[in-house]
């Protein structure tokens, strides 16, 4: 217990000096009180075993005085909390402060504090009466996605940011998704690593326009280990862009994870969407989308093979003028040795060029459509370039509703 001693003196008669000892509690250390939880390492292993803050959860801290009960309880103590930013802060510290009355210290770690998602925060007190003693603790916050490891998901993002084919939907239903991050990428590289990377991060992301991407809360719960996931069979952060930006675009409530039909129809790219989306995310000015007989149902009923070749060919002049084209088809219009999850659904994906119109002899027809028997041209899917080749006899009227020009 420490004590100060007081001096005083009286004007009034003869000099009067006494002693006075009073109770001044003294700051020991402190405690936090409130268990920490598992996540990833975040050491590009996968392994998930660092301990650490996690987001809607209230931890009290205990600072530790020694003095009498009475005076601790009317202690005021200021409690400071620091930390480093890697998208707010530009290499400074950030310092909140708050002051109790009494050893006991509460954080709730709302939505407001999200810049503090993986980040290590320093948690420091003193008594208000004493700024110069005081004592501090660090703790880590863990990631929005506190399962995903986060350099798993940089490295990630990095190689798609040189390669976009990598944007792999795998067993999922994003298409639509994964095609408006390759054209994102394509004019902005650097944009979708700042998307994958906060979204991780701090599960939000605000573009410069206001659209903002918040999946729904349930997704930040999901281990990379789950089965439901694992089913999927895509990486960590292609799971984290495509699925939370549908998921924040879901009215039926799309949480990432598909186990049947329901989910599937709740991940499904519908063109009005994807071609607002091509703005407010891909950043593309001017955007513009030609249905060609869509039905609500998502099939068409287009007549005639030439009129659609006819399309064909305008939609390739258009990629030549530096035009970025997602076309709808169905997933007949592919050859994949993977095969798709339901033949019938629409599938998205991104023209590449390179068309050939052949005739029966397999030669280059220059002429008059009518003798075109088969055609060829290079597109994006399933985290790669395909081409496609050698379709022989095909029929336009069952695979080619649509498409966006951006």
């Amino acid at each position: 217990m420490g004590k100060t001693t007081t001096k005083a003196s009286s004007r009034l008669g003869t000099l009067n000096l006494y002693n006075q000892s009073i109770s001044v509690p003294t700051l020991v250390n402190f405690e936090l009180t409130t268990d920490l939880t598992i996540g990833a390492n975040n050491k590009g292993t996968g392994v998930i075993d660092k301990k650490g803050l996690v987001f809607n959860k209230t931890y009290k801290f205990l600072a530790k005085l020694a003095g009498s009960k009475k005076g601790i309880e009317s202690t005021k103590i200021v409690w400071v909390i620091k930390y480093m930013s890697p998208s707010t802060s530009r290499n400074k510290f950030i310092t909140l402060k708050a002051i109790t009355v009494g050893p006991e210290f509460t954080l709730e770690l709302k939505d407001k504090y999200k810049d503090m998602a993986g980040c290590e925060i320093e948690i420091s007190c003193h008594m208000q009466a004493r700024p110069k003693k005081s004592v501090s603790n660090k703790y880590f916050v863990h990631n929005r996605f506190r399962y995903f490891d986060g350099k798993k998901v940089l490295t990630q993002a990095q190689q798609r940011m040189s390669k976009p084919w990598l944007i792999d939907q795998a067993q999922s239903s994003l298409c639509g998704m994964a095609c408006l991050y390759y054209i994102l990428i394509q004019r902005d590289k650097n944009l979708y690593q700042k998307v994958a990377v906060e979204l991780h991060r701090t599960g939000i992301y605000k573009f410069s326009n206001g659209y903002t991407i918040e999946p729904k809360s349930s997704m930040y719960d999901i281990k990379p280990t789950d089965n439901n996931y694992k089913n999927m069979k895509m990486e960590e952060v292609d799971w984290i862009v495509l699925a939370s930006t549908r998921s924040s675009e879901s009215n039926l409530r799309y949480d990432g994870i598909e186990t049947g039909s329901f989910d599937q129809l709740g991940a499904v790219n519908w063109m009005g969407m994807l071609t607002r989306m091509c703005q407010e995310v891909a950043g593309y000015s001017s955007v513009k989308s030609y249905d060609l007989g869509l039905l609500k149902t998502g099939f068409t009923l287009l007549t005639g093979m030439h009129s659609n070749l006819e399309k064909l060919i305008e939609i390739d002049k258009k990629y030549k003028s530096g035009k970025k084209i997602i076309i709808m088809t169905d997933p007949k219009l592919i050859y994949d040795n993977r095969g798709w999850r339901n033949p019938t659904t629409i599938h998205w994906v991104v023209y590449k060029g390179e068309l050939r119109l052949l005739n029966s002899a397999n030669n280059e027809v220059t002429g008059t459509i009518e003798n075109v028997t088969r055609l060829s041209f290079k597109i994006y899917t399933w985290g790669r370039i395909d081409k496609i080749d050698k379709i022989e006899n095909i029929n336009f009227t069952s695979n080619f509703y649509g498409y966006i020009e951006a």
